[in-house]
């Protein structure tokens, strides 16, 4: 991704909105475990095949690391198409990095989350926690790190500066 030239840097109160999201993306994913006590109250009948749980397993892990990859690979090019352009608005100087930003942001947090789901519908379907917290375990640990900052939401926009606070 290019460099913006003659950006405005980020500061906290621009952050205030990708905060309130990862807030209720991390309580989403606190909540699924509670759902999962809440409904397995027992172990699964023996003879119990684990393979789809393996599946599932692999299938939330991939989700999560993608989540790594894929905002960074596709969110330049749905905010270049976004309507209306990159022009700054001498109210909102950030605007055009956080609108840069936001759509790889909000696809991170949400791959991330995809793999606790998967925990649970393995959880469901096994009543096994040793294998729903693999996949809830990675991908609580990779939303935990895309804690939105300046430096960070400048980052995904494609941002080069070393003024990001």
């Amino acid at each position: 991704m290019a460099a913006m030239s003659g950006h405005t840097p980020i500061e906290a109160k621009h952050l205030m909105i990708p905060r309130i999201l990862w807030g209720a993306f991390v309580v989403s994913q606190l909540l699924f475990p509670a759902m999962g006590w809440i409904m397995v109250r027992e172990t699964p009948p023996e003879g119990t095949d684990p393979t789809m749980s393996w599946v599932l397993v692999g299938a939330g892990c991939i989700s999560a690391f993608m989540g790594l990859v894929l905002p960074k690979m596709l969110g330049g090019a749905v905010a270049d198409k976004a309507p209306g352009g990159h022009k700054e608005h001498p109210n909102y100087p950030t605007q055009p990095v956080m609108a840069k930003a936001f759509t790889p942001f909000i696809l991170s947090l949400a791959m991330f989350e995809s793999a606790s789901i998967m925990g649970l519908v393995i959880l469901l379907i096994s009543g096994d926690w040793g294998l729903w917290s693999i996949p809830a375990g990675v991908g609580m640990a990779l939303m935990l790190t895309a804690f939105p900052t300046a430096a960070g939401m400048m980052k995904l926009a494609g941002v080069t500066s070393s003024r990001a606070r």
